[in-house]
């Protein structure tokens, strides 16, 4: 795990050796790389400084909703403005670069790039005047402009600073337990999920038995060894299917035993139907899960079309 965090461990090191205390860094996994640092040789150091990980803005909110709430730098106290996303403005300015390095030599294909971030360099050196002011200019603007207008609404509603401060405690609280699941959730839910698939084996039980049952042998010699495959195969099947329907049998048994239920629950027992529920619930919150990873999925797809004429 150290030998992959190397290069953002390196960086960690040399901004506790060279910047005063209380920073703040950005990175695509921010959250995990805290977490390293903590457990590494730098972890005294960094405590000590009481510097901070966070994520990137546009790429935090890949992230989990509690990594959010609690790395994202829209939730810093001191981030500002600042998104931490310098390195994807390098990467997309060096596409430009791209189609002219293409079919370079290894030499010149390095000479150019060190040629090209030299010049980056002294642009970004000669416009931080600029970048500074203007960015000094908005965070003013947002803090006179917007910030009026927030203060407005908390007196219109009656809300006070402490308010909002405890309802982030509160909603950090709530997603830090949301899949902490009581067993008895989980052992009604895996229940009710037995009794549906026990429902479900029943009737091809059924149906392979009564069908092995009843077939008949032909009675022409010739179709001896076809008589005798097709009987092995209605075997197989009713003993697959015979096997299928003991062993989720004995699991709900295992579960009425565990859970103390003296008799099958059926889908008008009000804990199936609220057992029941809780399923159909899971599995919404479970797709949007996946809505929002595939919307997030496409926006970084959307990305490469600033990449499209290097021939990707």
């Amino acid at each position: 795990m150290l030998n992959r965090a190397k290069y953002p461990l390196a960086i960690v090191a040399k901004a506790l050796e060279t910047m005063p205390d209380e920073w703040l860094a950005g990175y695509d996994i921010g959250c995990s790389v805290e977490i390293t640092v903590k457990n590494s040789s730098l972890g005294p150091e960094y405590v000590k400084k009481h510097a901070r990980m966070c994520v990137n803005a546009f790429h935090g909110y890949s992230h989990s909703h509690i990594c959010q709430l609690r790395f994202h730098p829209n939730v810093i106290e001191g981030a500002g403005i600042e998104d931490f996303e310098t390195m994807e403005r390098v990467f997309s300015r060096l596409n430009d670069l791209a189609p002219v390095i293409r079919y370079a030599s290894a030499y010149r294909r390095r000479l150019l790039i060190e040629a090209f971030l030299k010049q980056w360099d002294a642009d970004k050196y000669l416009n931080s005047g600029d970048f500074i002011l203007d960015n000094y200019t908005q965070a003013l603007e947002i803090v006179d402009i917007e910030g009026q207008t927030l203060r407005q609404s908390m007196e219109q509603q009656g809300i006070t600073a402490g308010d909002i401060t405890r309802w982030r405690d509160e909603e950090l609280a709530y997603f830090a337990t949301l899949g902490d699941e009581l067993d008895y959730d989980i052992h009604s839910t895996l229940y009710v999920e037995l009794l549906q698939k026990l429902r479900d084996l029943e009737p091809k039980l059924k149906r392979t038995q009564t069908t092995f049952l009843s077939h008949a042998p032909s009675a022409e010699k010739q179709a001896y060894s076809r008589d005798v495959t097709r009987m092995r195969k209605l075997e197989t099947e009713r003993r697959v299917a015979a096997e299928q329907y003991d062993r989720v049998s004995a699991e709900v048994v295992a579960l009425e035993i565990k859970m103390d239920i003296q008799e099958h629950w059926d889908p008008t027992t009000p804990a199936y139907q609220e057992a029941l529920k809780y399923i159909c619930e899971q599995t919404y919150r479970r797709a949007l899960d996946k809505l929002h990873r595939l919307v997030v999925q496409r926006l970084f797809e959307l990305q490469k079309l600033n990449v499209s004429h290097t021939g990707m």
